[in-house]
């Protein structure tokens, strides 16, 4: 399953890429995110993920930094679901009732729910 928020885009071949590194990732790895960058600020970082604080909450890495195409692919705690591709066998195992995302979340820490569940499944 791949996600896209509405407001944002892909640069060209990002979609084959990710498809490229899920196919060679490990089975144990559960999703992939490209890095986000701000469209009013594309040298600026959104997201390269989610890391955690020490209170458990999700937070933007690297938010607001210069984008460094050099830095290649870092283990995360989770995707931001802002863009994520994730893997079918992980989202079975943690899936709800109600479907991947707990709706309870209406806009925001679903994802990092989501990364929770991926590394406490129920």
């Amino acid at each position: 399953m791949f996600t896209l928020n509405n407001d944002a885009a892909l640069v060209k071949g990002a979609a084959a890429e990710l498809t490229r590194l899920a196919h060679e990732a490990a089975a144990d790895v559960g999703m992939i995110q490209p890095t986000l960058l701000f469209k009013s600020r594309p040298h600026h970082v959104n997201t390269k993920g989610i890391a955690l604080t020490r209170l458990g909450w999700g937070v933007d890495r690297g938010f607001g930094t210069l984008f460094d195409a050099s830095e290649g692919p870092r283990e995360i705690f989770c995707a931001s679901a802002g863009a994520a591709l994730y893997r079918r066998s992980m989202l079975d195992q943690v899936a709800l009732v109600s479907g991947v995302f707990d709706r309870t979340f209406f806009m925001y820490f679903e994802d990092t729910d989501l990364g929770w569940l991926e590394s406490h499944p129920l």
